[in-house]
């Protein structure tokens, strides 16, 4: 069946939408010359071309491409799936897919690219992402059954699935071994095994692995592929990466366990994902939440860049912006609490030096204080040791810290240059007990 008479017929009936080639514009090719990225003009933005480029196939693959093609149509919507525009085709009546460009690429260069740089909640994020996007896929009856980090596309930090609707997909040579450290056993066992949304929540829990870890799953085994297929099928998983969350691994293991039938539904890992991320997100409030300080170089004064932030912590931080007042700069700060002074120890006591230390131009970062009240008691002498004892509590509010140079006539006494931070903490309230 000819591929291109089908898709002018469907352009006919308004299934599908079709744009004049000439509305692209800096074309790019890359992949094979199979993918160009091109500015779309009319539409101020930036897309993928992907050529069709087997115009005669098979029944079968046709009938899949068009099962595929109409699976688009309906999650178009969804910005965890890679969007599809319609079809395009240039003055040699060569037909492309318009495709949704992703300007950080696929998920497997995006984590050997950025691994280093993503925290807990970064990474929760992009499994949470996968979930959305399976989810939208699996409410239309639809199964993508070849979810690998390669088809998981990344754009602005958002990752879309990708993969199951190009005709590429479909015609090109089977790809199942390359990527076969993503596929139940099932289908490893028996090729006809018939692959389901089951299927799907197998590559899921294997790319939810990867997400840990930052490299291909078994990358640190032999390359031998026909020995890790034996592994797979008997039972062999990757191991979990230190310092993941409890809750993270044991939904990665219950995705990727051989029974289909025990294995949880997307809803159910979207579910958890989303509780996980609001654990990460409200520890991370409760421990400690920064605030943005403005000060430029001509002594301008400070302000204050209020985020999202619980109603303890506003009053918080309402407090600290009381004690700074409206109109306090940099100099005045470093000058009230000293920042620029030395630390002198005489006997049990620490005091700043008489005269600075540090030059005044330096970075000062102001961030409330978040943790564990502070407490101080006298250790028990021959003096005291029958007396009662006291104890100072001491809520601290804001920690300031301040980076500068070392003055020259503090330097004179020194043989190092080098760059000294200060730290103090400011109280708003104590409280003395005596037992």
């Amino acid at each position: 069946m000819d591929l291109k008479k089908w898709i002018d017929e469907r352009i006919k009936c308004m299934d599908i939408n079709s744009f004049d080639y000439g509305e692209f514009s800096n074309l790019e090719t890359f992949y094979r010359n199979s993918v160009k990225r091109v500015n779309w003009e009319n539409r101020k933005t930036t897309v993928v071309l992907r050529v069709l480029n087997d115009s005669i196939i098979a029944d079968i693959d046709l009938n899949e491409f068009i099962i595929k093609l109409k699976a688009l149509r309906m999650v178009y919507f969804h910005s965890n799936i890679n969007r599809f525009f319609g079809i395009t085709k240039d003055s040699n009546e060569n037909y492309f897919s318009v495709l949704e460009y992703a300007n950080k690429g696929s998920l497997r260069s995006y984590l050997k690219n950025k691994f280093n740089e993503l925290q807990w909640d970064d990474k929760v994020r992009m499994a949470l992402d996968l979930s959305h996007g399976l989810m939208c896929l699996h409410s239309k009856n639809i199964v993508h059954s070849d979810l690998n980090a390669h088809n998981i596309l990344v754009h602005n930090d958002r990752l879309a699935i990708a993969g199951f609707g190009s005709f590429e997909q479909v015609t090109k040579a089977k790809s199942e071994f390359k990527n076969m450290v993503y596929i139940e056993p099932q289908y490893l066992r028996n090729s006809i095994y018939k692959r389901d949304m089951r299927s799907d929540v197998y590559s899921l829990g294997v790319l939810l692995w990867e997400l840990t870890s930052g490299r291909p799953p078994f990358s640190n085994y032999s390359h031998d592929l026909t020995q890790i297929k034996n592994q797979l099928l008997n039972g062999l998983r990757e191991d979990q990466i230190e310092s993941t969350p409890l809750e993270y691994v044991q939904l990665y293991q219950k995705c990727w366990r051989y029974d289909p039938n025990v294995r949880p539904k997307i809803n159910e890992i979207s579910k958890v994902l989303s509780q996980l991320l609001s654990q990460i997100d409200a520890n991370e409030k409760h421990t400690r939440l920064t605030y943005d300080i403005s000060i430029s170089d001509d002594n301008s004064y400070m302000e204050l860049d209020y985020k999202e932030m619980s109603d303890q912590s506003l009053r918080t931080a309402k407090i600290v912006a009381e004690i700074f007042g409206s109109s306090l700069n940099k100099q005045q700060i470093i000058k009230r609490f000293k920042l620029n002074h030395g630390l002198i120890l005489t006997g049990d006591n620490i005091r700043p030096s008489k005269q600075a230390i540090i030059s005044e131009n330096g970075v000062l970062k102001i961030n409330v204080y978040v943790g564990q009240p502070l407490v101080y008691t006298y250790i028990n002498s021959e003096d005291n040791y029958d007396k009662s004892l006291d104890i100072c509590i001491n809520f601290p509010v804001a920690e300031m810290i301040y980076n500068g140079n070392l003055i020259e006539s503090f330097l004179n006494y020194m043989d190092v240059d080098e760059v000294v931070a200060a730290r103090k903490f400011l109280k708003f309230n104590s409280m003395i007990y005596s037992p």
